[in-house]
């Protein structure tokens, strides 16, 4: 009776450990409906351009020369399934200063309750990495902001219209980054930022120069 007794006891203590164990993940840990939002504003593939102008009649083309998304496991030093994870990425080129800007997303920064993503910016070319921001915070809501680096990325205003010149744009969040790395002398700025179209207006603040969208030509 007792080795019995003995069998049961080992036989729910195992069920329990494992009724308690934790489930790894087999899904990644927001949808494709969850991020399209966010595509809709940075993402963009090769074909994809953007010719801007400042103050100073100084103008600037960029384009996009790669573009990828897909699903990511990162895995604990065990083995274990730590998270699953979406990512996209648009690898852009200035013609201008003659580098490179990675724009790109990636649901393991994501933070929920309330729902906020987070779009990188990284500005580099080969030898010289200048270093990373948050470009912007999505769904765009006045007044949050989150740290990154040294910089500081404030979501401070949103218009469902807005005018450049002659050109109309719709649903445009507007972000303050305060010590913009990947501007010179890492200025403030605040960076206007269009569904379906991306950055339409950069404002350097300390220079007060403004870089004006004047053409374009976008694939999503």
């Amino acid at each position: 009776m007792k080795l019995h007794a003995c069998f049961y006891l080992l036989a729910a203590v195992i069920a329990l450990i494992y009724g308690c164990k934790k489930d790894e993940p087999d899904e990644p840990n927001v949808s494709y409906e969850d991020i399209k939002p966010v595509k809709d504003y940075v993402y963009f593939q090769p074909g994809t351009y953007w010719i801007y102008e400042d103050n100073y009649g100084n103008v600037d083309s960029m384009y996009v020369y790669s573009a990828g998304e897909g699903i990511d496991t990162v895995r604990k030093s065990n083995g274990d399934i730590e998270g699953i994870y979406r990512f996209f990425q648009s690898k852009i080129h200035s013609v201008y200063d003659d580098y490179n800007y990675y724009i790109g997303y990636n649901s393991g920064w994501t933070s929920f309750h309330p729902t906020q993503h987070k779009v990188f910016m990284t500005k580099t070319k080969p030898g010289d990495y200048v270093g990373q921001i948050f470009l912007t915070l999505y769904p765009f809501k006045i007044g949050d902001w989150r740290y990154w680096n040294d910089s500081k990325t404030t979501t401070i205003d949103y218009f469902q219209n807005y005018g450049i010149d002659n050109n109309s744009f719709v649903s445009v969040g507007k972000v303050n980054v305060f010590n913009d790395i990947t501007n010179n002398y890492r200025q403030t700025t605040n960076y206007y930022i269009a569904k379906n179209v991306g950055i339409i207006q950069e404002e350097l603040i300390d220079s007060s120069n403004v870089w004006k969208l004047v053409r374009y030509n976008i694939v999503q």
